[in-house]
């Protein structure tokens, strides 16, 4: 044991150096086993020269207050100051990954020790955390930032971890089914062992040798592969302690905590480990756990250095795997630690065969109970006592807050960021008990009221069910659990839905809907405790889900909800059994993207006849999908479906908008608020009116109309005009472009717009090209059959208008629409409701011509375009071409130019 400042220090710097010291490796065997999957249009793309966009979002991605490094600059430095320095910055980035190459010093990082536990009396007992140079990580968030989107490609379905479209409760997901499926499997004479490994000091151990010959083997361009490995080379450790620096460290080996790209770095190491086992399967020499007939095999699951391995409980298999880890460790450097690891049964698993598998791997036997990523692997009858931990933390953290003297809104705080956010990890995998939701409400609800619990004093002056009414409609806007429960677990049932080739999706179908859909299945017979709850939320997945048409093959006309209609989504008219079965495909007009109306006029009713025809089609014809209708972007998110849930109704008056104001939650009183306030006064004032303490109730009823009224002239507006500008590029005042904004040289501007018929049914589009001095070069209008809804029908117009630049063979094209969803739907990649597959059709479009850019203009820049859109209603027949500017839009035109 040592005490003093300096000892320590030497302790720390021994220990980190030793644990920094390279090994050697016997990679030969798991390189070998990795296949090449990168082609040379990734490898392009990884090193191409980045825009001062791209670095702009890196910084804007970390959070401001995050730790400094030995520069001393946060986050939030470069983001205040992001307008005087952000082209230095772009400037360092595109260095770095042209010569491959940090200044010095600029990848120097503290490493600052975390306890582990109250004393710790061991260096084990400290978790290093790395503080790296602020402008090294927005190189290396750069850097990450453009291979995130190569990774679904490279790595295992297994690994769940920092993969985009991925989630942590995948594996989740899966580890309990395999659980469910040890637990009941009692016939058959072999049994089936799920090995839990810990691996010590993963990061720390990785070899950079082993890590460069992995990636090289993936097809990583060398030149990459060289600028990822000066992220790792060039680091230099100083250990912060007791406002001492002790150090220097210089490491041959391991990944920083801290760092933007270790964790997919690391991604590559354990990628090794499922090559591995892979070829193993592949050789018959390791079988893997299959939950049903028909499922997947599962023979491991990885969460970063997390390692679930499945196995026959035999002793070749047993010796087989015993290989693998070891192979795996003498290759990566990674150890694994036979101590902390644990391996279960199946239940017809004989003694024998338990005590095989122990001695051979040197672990001990666990049971299906214990915890996997925090969560319970398996939930047997008691399902409050084994969940009634989230209980217990909930209880002891509100305890701890009894000392302090907090206001309401201080309390109101605390149990919105932390109470609700302790269970919500539990609560996206299992469905609580609603006793245990009831439980956990009554104890927020008491210290909401009396600031304290346990003592039983105070009074509950209303109860938790009107406390979490909305605060728009009178109450505080707390959470409802049960339903909260629900909202998440839908969005794992939205996964089943949206990710059918996901690795969880596959068990989950092949266990309990194999010839089905989601909304078809059924309990079935001896379910797991997750799929209890997937199926307690099938309601809520079915009322909130619309389908896609692109081909129309995967879609039944009776039976699935397609049509856009907020009361019902399923067709009404009265169909046989096969026309109801038959796919929306059969619709089309035969080799044509449109609907046959004919046909449709023969077999439906006229509700039905005119929703079909407001579905607009895909060119493209992709296959079927689902999307959510509840959310404009049609993505399934958890406030959404909490809000179909408790039945709230969105409110659009203005006065609403002040509980979105980003101010602190305050006390107040009435009279302070309408009359005593220094800057309430001012604004009386100004209004000519004289307020005293005995007419503020007066005041209170004026004062809530004239904010309103204030709200509806002056901060609304605003608020649209500045939130709309600055997603524009470069331009924040793009709401305010004059009716002739003119391109630049030898670039072309095109205004399109739409214009309906509704007495017709019919739809005229038009749209306008200028050249850079805003002189006619062209227009076109033309007619459409049918009404779509105002988004849909501008997103078409645009994807008729860039498909008629290309036929021509125009270069540069400014194009511009007044419809500020399609506008954002194009140029923030969010969307894809209602419109998304056409919207896809004009990206595609747009990738076919030189250099297309998108803009939003006001309505009244696009006059000249609807006025076109208005003729072709007008023509009601064929698409008319003007290579010189017809009467009706010379004067148009003229007051453009004027102005």
């Amino acid at each position: 044991m040592v005490d003093t400042v300096e000892v320590m220090g030497e302790v720390m710097v021994e220990y980190f150096t030793n644990l920094f010291t390279a090994t050697d490796c016997d990679m030969e065997e798991v390189v070998s086993c990795i296949n090449s999957r990168i082609g040379h249009g990734v490898n392009d793309r990884l090193l191409r020269v980045v825009s001062q966009e791209e670095v702009r979002c890196s910084v804007f991605q970390m959070h401001p207050d995050k730790s400094p490094g030995p520069d001393g600059l946060g986050p939030g430095f470069y983001q205040h100051f992001w307008d005087i320095l952000g082209g230095d910055v772009t400037l360092f980035c595109r260095d770095f990954i042209q010569t491959a190459t940090l200044p010095t010093k600029a990848n120097d990082t503290f490493i600052v020790l975390v306890p582990k536990k109250p004393n710790p009396d061991s260096m084990k007992d400290l978790r290093p955390i790395a503080l790296c140079n602020v402008l090294y990580k927005i190189a290396a968030k750069v850097c990450a930032n453009q291979m995130k989107s190569v990774l679904e490609g490279l790595i295992n379905t297994a690994q769940s971890a920092f993969i985009p479209g991925r989630l942590i409760t995948d594996n989740i997901m899966v580890a309990y089914e395999a659980h469910h499926y040890l637990k009941r499997k009692s016939q058959g004479r072999q049994g089936v062992a799920a090995l839990k490994v810990d691996m010590s000091k993963a990061y720390d151990r990785v070899e950079w040798c082993f890590l460069r010959r992995v990636m090289l083997k993936m097809g990583f361009d060398p030149k990459w592969v060289e600028i990822i490995a000066e992220t790792v080379r060039s680091a230099k450790y100083h250990v912060l302690h007791d406002q001492n620096q002790f150090g220097p460290i210089i490491p041959g080996r391991g990944l920083r905590q801290g760092d933007p790209l270790s964790p997919y770095l690391f991604l590559f190491i354990t990628e090794g480990l499922s090559a591995l086992l892979e070829r193993q399967v592949a050789r018959g020499l390791l079988h893997g756990l299959h939950v049903a007939r028909g499922a997947p095999p599962v023979s491991h699951l990885l969460f970063a250095d997390d390692c679930f391995l499945f196995f026959r409980a035999s002793l070749g298999e047993c010796e087989t795997m015993k290989w693998v880890l070891d192979t795996y460790a003498k290759a990566s450097g990674q150890l694994v630690n036979y101590d902390k690891s644990m391996v279960c049964f199946s239940t017809n698993t004989v003694h024998e065969e338990r005590m095989n598998v122990t001695d051979i791997l040197g672990v001990r036997e666990g049971d299906t109970s214990e915890k996997y990523l925090g969560l319970p692997s398996l939930v047997g009858r008691k399902k409050s006592e084994i969940l009634g931990y989230l209980k217990g933390k909930i209880l002891s953290r509100i305890r701890s807050w009894n000392a302090r003297f907090l206001s309401r809104a201080g309390r109101e705080v605390l149990l919105k960021s932390v109470i609700h956010a302790l269970p919500s990890y539990a609560m996206m995998v299992f469905l609580l008990p609603l006793g245990l939701c009831r439980e956990i409400q009554t104890l927020m609800n008491e210290y909401w009221w009396t600031g304290t619990i346990g003592n039983g004093k105070g009074i509950r002056w209303w109860s938790w069910e009107g406390l979490c009414t909305p605060k728009r409609s009178g109450g505080m806007g707390f959470r409802k659990l049960h339903e909260m429960n629900k909202a998440l677990l839908g969005k794992q049932a939205w996964r089943l839905l949206t990710l059918p080739n996901s690795l969880m999706s596959r068990v989950y179908k092949a266990r309990y809907f194999p010839t089905c859909s989601y909304f078809d299945a059924k309990l079935g017979s001896n379910p797991s405790y997750i799929w209890r709850g997937l199926m307690e939320v099938q309601d809520l997945l079915r009322g909130g889900s619309r389908r896609h048409i692109g081909d129309g093959k995967t879609t039944r006309i009776g039976i699935d909800p397609w049509l856009p209609d907020s009361a019902t989504l399923f067709v009404l008219t009265g169909l046989n059994e096969t026309i109801a079965v038959a796919p929306v495909s059969s619709l089309f007009v035969v080799n044509r993207t449109e609907w046959d109306c004919e046909c449709l006029g023969d077999i439906f009713e006229q509700r039905d006849v005119r929703l079909i025809m407001s579905i607009p089609l895909s060119k493209r014809l992709p296959p079927d999908s689902w999307f959510w209708a509840a959310e404009t972007k049609g993505k399934y998110t958890v406030k959404s479906a909490y809000r179909m849930l408790i039945g709230e109704v969105a409110d659009t008056r203005p006065w609403v908008r002040i509980w979105e104001l980003e101010v602190p939650p305050k006390e107040e009183s009435a009279l302070h608020l309408f009359a005593s306030c220094a800057e309430v006064r001012k604004i009386w004032s100004l209004l000519n009116l004289q307020v005293s303490a005995q007419t503020h109730v007066v005041m209170m009823l004026c004062g809530i109309m004239c904010l309103i009224q204030w709200m509806e002239c002056y901060v609304l507006p605003c608020a649209i005009g500045i939130t709309g500008g600055v997603l524009l590029r470069g331009c924040c005042c793009a709401y305010c472009r004059g009716a002739l904004d003119t391109p630049g040289a030898w670039e072309l501007k095109l205004n399109t717009d739409v214009a309906m018929d509704a007495g017709n049914g019919v739809m005229g589009m038009g749209w306008i090209v200028r050249d850079e001095h805003g002189e006619f070069v062209a227009a076109k209008c033309v007619t459409y059959p049918g009404l779509y809804g105002v988004k849909e029908a501008e997103a078409v117009g645009v994807r008729e208008t860039l498909s008629w630049v290309k036929g021509l063979g125009f270069g540069v094209i400014d194009v511009e629409t007044d419809s500020q969803l399609v506008f954002h739907a194009l140029t923030l990649n969010t969307y894809c409701s209602s419109f998304g597959l056409v919207v896809d059709d004009v990206k595609e479009v747009a990738s076919q011509i030189p250099d297309v850019i998108f803009y939003f203009a006001r309505r009244s820049a696009n006059r000249a375009t609807h006025a076109l859109a208005r003729e072709a209603v007008s023509l009601s027949g064929c698409g008319e071409w003007y290579h010189e500017p017809p009467q009706f839009l010379v004067d148009i035109l003229s007051s453009d130019l004027m102005h």
